[in-house]
């Protein structure tokens, strides 16, 4: 059943989002054909500055588009979410024979898979629009250099000092992120009018609120003040920076007291009279 169910949330959803991210795919090959032309011809300097407003006018629109499509993908699914549990149109969905942690993993691997393809499509439209022959060796520079350092770790302290940075980059997004987002859609939900501004409203709330747990966290925690980095450097001695765990482990209980908040709420509301 919940194969099902992704099949048929892909199919809801993605057709606009397809569109949307192909025409950011369109825009990058229309500036990667511009940028052939002129690098083709002899320019005279009045066209070069011409090329040169075009060029900055293009880049701003190409920057704000990425800006735009990211956001867009957040909100849209959000808004889908939003009106598949607590609105009219969702009224069918509380009828299903499934539970409503099937119905939340469904959305929820919808909105993991199109985040991922986010930044798919964002690469790639950056590798249409830049990777040339001018280009690639310093990209294929950059690489390397990533690798090296990568490869070149020495000691136990390290290595699980950067599994433990990637496993919370992981829980960070696909446990609190997520789990934050479902939540403030429930919160939203629960006003009688605006139910979308209200989830908005919710959410960044919410945001500011962890955002100061976080600097309490920090504050408290970080061996000589505030910082970031898993290992710090205090009077020549490197020691661990424990905040940075700590901070890992609160996102993931927040993460969890989400979910299991949004599961209350959604229970509840479903069983109001004129739902069942």
């Amino acid at each position: 059943m919940l194969k099902k169910l992704f099949k048929y949330e892909w199919k809801s959803v993605s057709t606009l989002l397809l569109i949307v991210h192909g025409a950011l795919l369109v825009y990058a090959l229309i500036g990667r054909i511009g940028y052939q032309i002129y690098f083709s011809k002899f320019l005279s300097d009045s066209s070069n500055t011409v090329m040169g407003i075009t060029t900055m006018f293009y880049v701003v629109v190409y920057v704000f588009g990425i800006m735009a499509v990211l956001l867009m993908t957040m909100l849209y699914l959000a808004i889908h979410i939003q009106k598949s549990f607590f609105s009219d149109e969702g009224y069918l969905t509380h009828t299903l024979p499934v539970s409503p942690t099937q119905l939340l993993l469904s959305k929820i691997f919808i909105y993991w898979v199109w985040t991922i393809l986010d930044l798919i499509f964002v690469a790639a439209s950056i590798a249409i629009l830049l990777v040339n022959k001018e280009t690639w060796p310093a990209i294929v520079y950059g690489f390397r250099e990533m690798w090296h350092t990568l490869t070149s770790l020495s000691g136990l302290s390290d290595i699980l000092n950067n599994i433990v940075y990637l496993l919370s980059l992981c829980i960070e997004f696909f446990i609190f992120s997520t789990g934050l987002l479902i939540f403030a859609v429930c919160l939203g939900s629960q006003f009688k009018t605006h139910k979308v501004m209200g989830s908005v409203l919710s959410f960044f709330g919410i945001i500011i609120l962890c955002n100061i747990v976080d600097l309490i966290i920090t504050s408290i925690t970080l061996p000589g003040g505030f910082g970031t980095v898993m290992m710090i450097t205090r009077a020549g001695e490197r020691v661990t920076n424990y905040s940075y765990i700590i901070e890992t482990l609160w996102y993931l209980a927040a993460g969890i007291f989400f979910f299991l908040l949004w599961k209350q709420i959604y229970l509840v509301k479903k069983t109001e009279p004129g739902v069942e």
